[in-house]
């Protein structure tokens, strides 16, 4: 029992010790909302990757959609000629760029989606890379770098973007495990008959994990249906749903954020101008466009981004999301290669990581803010800009019996102290209940604490929420 309490204590202080987490934006921050660690703002990615590069001594596994920067490369090329096992995967219609020619013509294995059985028609998408995991001699040298971020000269100087490392053996195991998924082989030779791309993958990897007493979720598209956890992760905002992104074509995803929306969730977005308003861009329905799918009413404060560098306007090419960054909920940020798109979802190699860390959303949130106000919005703090009550879930809870719900389902309000502030049993109380869509479908006026509903609802997934409060309930 001595021994095993040992061991439990030694695996305890591994956990803390080798885990660590970076996020680096190449645009303004906004310091004043850093709650309580700065973020980095107006980051040379390159000279950070540079660095990871340089303090390998055992492997790089280097996965990107686009390799055009010729420091990266070239340091890429030094590594290989010291010893390090460089293995690259980019995408088929890149593999003829110049700096992609010198990475092979240094004798650097590469393959690209059209490897083997497989065809490349759609994008092998992925922005990451994995060093010195492959040696068995530490964990404390194994980071994994990924994001927005392309390895090339507008990515580097140019567009908004972010990326994240983060040094843990079993975040990058699973990164390392998709790669090879690509590459076909443990080895430094790719195997064109185990090779799978886009469809042919399979899910095959770990996807929930702690590190730093972070809980981390990660998912690779399209194998592992990743637009599913993003709405499912939607659905747990409390108060505020932010986001950045380059392409935003999804309707479910658009869809569950009305949802929000309409609960009294405070949903603000800025849109790459390049996407903004476009026939399939979900920017229509949440300005409230009457020939959208789906128009929100009122329409969201969501804008065209301002991005610019001394060469002009530029891309914001973000892709992240982060809910209830700046109140005390379940804080999370959401990042990695993925637009919100059908291709994101189900044919592009991507991966997506959900970070549920008040820290890592605070640092995203400095960014956001940045490029709200740049792109011309407004911004208050939640506490500012919230409801009219403050969330108490001491005072004030929803259950409902049974969940999953039924048509005979008992909704029950428990108050566990009077709140005449909330009108209970007047006409200031209701409870609203809105489709995943976000059509408001049925509006309760409950006359007690525990009361059925259900009975004229068709069969589906709902959101309950009490206006007022910042509660929502996904039934």
């Amino acid at each position: 029992m001595k021994h095993l309490f040992a061991l439990f204590l030694l695996s305890l202080f591994i956990s803390e010790v080798y885990a660590e987490i970076n996020v680096y934006f190449t645009h303004s921050i906004d310091t004043s909302l850093a709650n309580p660690n700065i973020a980095h703002g107006f980051v040379a990615l390159d000279e950070k990757f540079i660095n990871r590069i340089h303090q390998s001594n055992f492997s790089i596994d280097f996965c990107f959609y686009n390799i055009w920067r010729w420091n990266i490369v070239d340091s890429l090329i030094a590594a290989y000629n010291r010893g390090v096992d460089v293995r690259v995967i980019t995408e088929h219609d890149h593999i003829t760029n110049q700096a992609v020619q010198n990475i092979m013509n240094a004798g650097i294995p590469v393959i690209d989606d059209t490897y083997g059985n497989n065809n490349g028609d759609r994008y092998m998408h992925n922005k990451f890379a994995v060093f010195d995991f492959r040696d068995s001699s530490s964990v404390d040298d194994d980071w994994t770098w990924t994001g927005s971020y392309n390895i090339s000269d507008y990515g580097t100087e140019s567009n908004a973007n972010n990326c994240i490392e983060i040094m843990n053996s079993e975040i990058a195991r699973a990164y390392t495990l998709e790669f090879e998924e690509m590459w076909g082989s443990k080895t430094n030779t790719p195997n064109p008959d185990s090779s799978r791309f886009s469809l042919l993958k399979t899910d095959n990897t770990q996807h929930s994990f702690i590190v730093d007493s972070i809980p981390i979720e990660l998912y690779f598209s399209p194998s592992d249906h990743s637009t599913p956890k993003i709405i499912n992760a939607i659905a747990t905002s409390d108060s505020t749903l932010y986001f950045c992104i380059f392409a935003f074509t999804r309707q479910d995803v658009c869809d569950a954020m009305k949802s929000m929306w309409n609960a009294g969730i405070s949903v603000k977005g800025v849109y790459d101008e390049g996407d903004w308003l476009g026939f399939f861009s979900k920017s229509r329905d949440m300005t409230g466009d009457p020939s959208s799918n789906n128009p929100w009413n009122p329409p969201a404060p969501v804008l065209p981004d301002s991005v610019s560098s001394p060469w002009g306007p530029e891309l914001l090419h973000h892709k992240y999301m982060i809910i209830d960054a700046d109140c005390q909920s379940d804080p999370l940020a959401i990042t990695g290669s993925q637009n919100w798109s059908n291709n994101g979802e189900y044919y592009n190699d991507e991966n997506t990581l959900i970070i549920h860390s008040a820290d890592i959303a605070n640092q995203f949130l400095q960014e956001f803010v940045e490029r709200y106000r740049e792109a011309g919005g407004e911004y208050t703090a939640c506490k500012e800009e919230g409801h009219d009550l403050e969330p108490d879930p001491e005072k004030l809870s929803i259950c409902v019996i049974p969940n999953p719900f039924t048509l005979l389902a008992e909704i029950r309000i428990q108050l566990t102290e009077d709140r005449s502030d909330i009108g209970f049993l007047s006409s200031d109380f209701s409870i609203q209940i809105y489709d995943t869509r976000g059509t408001l479908v049925k509006t309760i006026m409950p006359s007690s604490k525990n009361f059925h509903c259900g009975a004229d609802l068709t069969p589906g997934i709902y959101f309950i929420t009490l206006p007022g409060f910042c509660t929502t309930k996904l039934i």
